[in-house]
């Protein structure tokens, strides 16, 4: 059997057979060397800031990776500014979290409880929207005081806000459920002619257009991320791959989206893009990553095939980070943060192709493991823990929650921090000198009567509808 550092080094080779057309597909080059910013006066605080939303990122995945250079540009990050875990709240769903996180409000007070609710007149199940929350997101407060934010794949973002800025859905479903001959939904992304998924409506052919060619090229795409399988397929990891599929079209298209953007040139002050593929594989893959841990081991060649998908994404994203900023300005500032970590679950479980996904799935995060924040760049202070080397997930400090995000680019904007919010702002990560110039202001709330009641309407679409909860299943969030 091949040692993992061989099948890693065939994975690095099948890498750069077909990197050329990665390049082409992705549209830009990776940058992996991220400049130092400058020591420069303190301005008006008109900085870009880049917010990269990391689904299911775990410290425990990450170190090892770390300490063996595979993550270069987060490990660069790290070095540069601050790095620990960030607090998370019970139920660990995304859309209740990322919601929160864009908030800085409770579920209770934002109203996103979860991934569906329950009509009360005739009981049936719908999904969350957008229109369904109650309070402004950073995007809406950004827009207010007129500051260009630009918001890609964000949860519960469709039907779209009109911002001052652009902003495409993450609520993004093909028209028709594709089924495969195991029945497994696969196609995740945007729903061709139905509106609310991009703002503003004069971007929704391109939009539409980078998704139509996403698509075409996603078995080169993945292919050049996780190399070519060497072994036959069982019929339960064919299951857990196609299912998989949506997750890695969808992180795809919203890294085209965000080129995009930024190859335009034009300023901005917030980008802020989520990435789930990294939660998708860690739900599907983790006992192939830790086989030993499982009563049902994986066998050496599910192993040889399967057992760095969850690394190799891992690679993958953070190559993104990197692309993502090297052609941003020096004092551009970066967050990089998670909604929860990931652990071993079903550990005693017998893994069947007839097993619904709930029992299949190998990693979780019911018990709120903490997530992954990075901060960099401009007007943030140096961590003192340089020794990546030698550090263990217990080493790592809390740095704040979820609600802390969202209050602390507010302060970085020179914007006040709502009094009813439930975050504070991170002055802990924040450079001295920025608090003494830019004191955190506040103001009793953000939301107004009027822009409540002009909400986004739910779109209506059925099949989009029952092919999202068909996903979700599979993922073990809904019955």
């Amino acid at each position: 059997m091949k040692t993992q550092s061989e099948r890693r080094g065939n994975r690095k080779r099948a890498i750069l057979l077909i990197s050329s057309s990665l390049l082409v597909i992705l549209g830009t080059a990776y940058y992996f060397n991220i400049r130092e910013p400058e020591v420069v006066l303190y301005p008006v605080p008109s900085h870009p800031i880049i917010l990269v939303g990391v689904d299911g990122l775990e410290w425990e995945v990450m170190l090892p990776m770390i300490k063996e250079g595979r993550l270069p540009i987060m490990t660069k990050l790290m070095k540069q500014g601050v790095f620990g875990k960030l607090q998370t709240s019970k139920p660990t769903i995304s859309p209740v979290i990322w919601t929160s996180i864009a908030t800085a409000k409770t579920p209770k007070e934002h109203g996103i409880k979860g991934f569906t609710y329950s009509e009360k007149r005739n009981s049936r199940r719908k999904l969350y929207t957008n229109g369904d929350r109650k309070t402004k997101a950073f995007w809406n407060i950004l827009t207010d005081h007129n500051f260009t934010v630009h918001c890609v794949g964000w949860w519960m973002t469709f039907p779209v806000d009109r911002i001052n800025g652009i902003m495409v859905a993450q609520t993004n479903t093909s028209s028709q459920i594709n089924k495969d001959k195991d029945g497994m939904v696969w196609k995740g992304g945007i729903l061709k002619g139905l509106p609310g998924q991009v703002h503003p409506d004069s971007l929704q052919n391109k939009i539409m257009a980078i998704a139509e060619g996403v698509e075409s090229d996603l078995p080169l795409l993945t292919e050049s991320i996780f190399g070519k399988f060497v072994h036959p397929i069982s019929e339960l990891n064919r299951n857990l791959w196609s299912n998989t599929q949506w997750a890695f079209r969808a992180d795809a298209i919203y890294l085209r989206v965000a080129e995009y953007i930024l190859e335009s040139g034009e300023p901005y002050d917030l980008l802020a893009i989520y990435f789930g593929g990294t939660d998708v594989v860690g739900h599907r893959f983790w006992r192939y990553m830790r086989p030993d841990d499982y009563r049902h081991r994986p066998t050496d060649e599910e192993i040889e095939d399967f057992g760095d998908i969850i690394e190799d994404y891992y690679t993958f994203i953070d190559t993104v980070i990197g692309q993502l900023l090297g052609k941003q300005p020096v004092d551009t500032t970066i967050f990089i943060i998670s909604d929860h970590g990931m652990y071993a679950v079903n550990r005693d479980q017998f893994f069947s192709p007839n097993e619904p996904f709930t029992q299949v799935n190998s990693g979780h995060h019911h018990s709120e493991p903490p997530g992954v924040i990075i901060a960099a760049g401009r007007y943030i202070r140096p961590n003192a823990l340089l020794d990546h080397d030698g550090l263990n997930s217990s080493d790592l400090p809390v740095v704040g929650s979820i609600y802390d995000i969202t209050p602390t680019i507010l302060t970085l904007k020179g914007i006040p921090v709502g009094s009813d919010m439930k975050g504070k702002v991170l002055k802990n990560i924040l450079d001295g000198r920025f608090l003494e110039k830019y004191p955190v202001k506040t103001v009793k709330t953000h939301d107004t009567n009027d822009w409540l009641s002009n909400r986004p309407r739910q779109v209506e679409d059925a099949s989009a509808q029952e092919e999202r909860m068909e996903q979700l299943r599979s993922l073990g969030y809904i019955q």
